[in-house]
């Protein structure tokens, strides 16, 4: 995960590389109020969520019902984060602490048969609170926490812009046998976020709920 300061000490509470993989069950809603002809871009489809972390830096893609939607529409997601753990209160079997990042997220969503594309570059601000607790045996670390999102997003070829507001809550339980070299875990988490871009066209909630499994180092 990310790099945890106090004071002057910095060290990792956790495995500082990961790779992983899952699928989100996300919801895509319109919240604007779409004229007659204009094409909705709405979709209830799992999407398949790639991502590797390093010590401070996070890149992931999505994608949703393949690269081109043709009766439905098709989803994808580019994003990258820059974020630092800092440690409240704890030792080192149980902590607090308050992840900090910035992240900027590519959205993209298009129907074959509408000249139209949801196309989104947002640039966020996201903070919250993690709870960490060593398993028994030290061979393993239990995470929940949460928080939240804030910024602001433009229209891929527009002047058009609007804001981005998103929630977030995740828990993930990773353990490191002691017969491996690298680290196993699962995490789950949900999500709520929503665009509002100048005008309605294109103001829509995305939320849903994922699941990932992964390999640490």
């Amino acid at each position: 995960m990310f790099t945890e300061t106090s004071g002057s000490n910095t060290r990792s509470f956790l495995d500082n590389v990961t790779l992983s993989s899952g699928l989100s069950f996300m919801s895509f809603t319109s919240v604007g109020d779409l004229r007659a002809g204009e094409a909705s871009f709405e979709f209830d489809h799992p999407m398949l969520t790639l991502e590797a972390q390093l010590p401070s830096i996070k890149i992931g893609f999505r994608v949703a019902n393949g690269l081109v939607g043709l009766e439905d529409p098709a989803a994808r997601s580019i994003y990258a984060e820059l974020g630092r753990r800092l440690r409240i209160a704890g030792e080192s079997s149980f902590q607090i602490t308050a992840p900090i990042a910035i992240r900027t997220d590519f959205m993209k969503v298009s129907l074959d048969k509408s000249p139209s594309i949801f196309s989104q570059s947002s640039f966020q601000a996201r903070g919250g609170l993690d709870g960490l607790i060593r398993l028994a045996g030290g061979q393993g670390v239990l995470v929940v926490g949460g928080g939240g999102a804030f910024g602001f997003s433009n229209s891929q070829g527009s002047i058009f812009g609007g804001t981005y507001q998103g929630l977030f809550a995740h828990s993930e339980v990773r353990v490191q046998p002691r017969a491996l070299d690298a680290g196993l875990f699962i995490r789950v988490t949900a999500d709520a976020s929503r665009y509002e871009i100048d005008g309605e066209l294109y103001d829509y909630d995305l939320s849903g709920w994922g699941a990932m499994i992964g390999v640490s180092f």
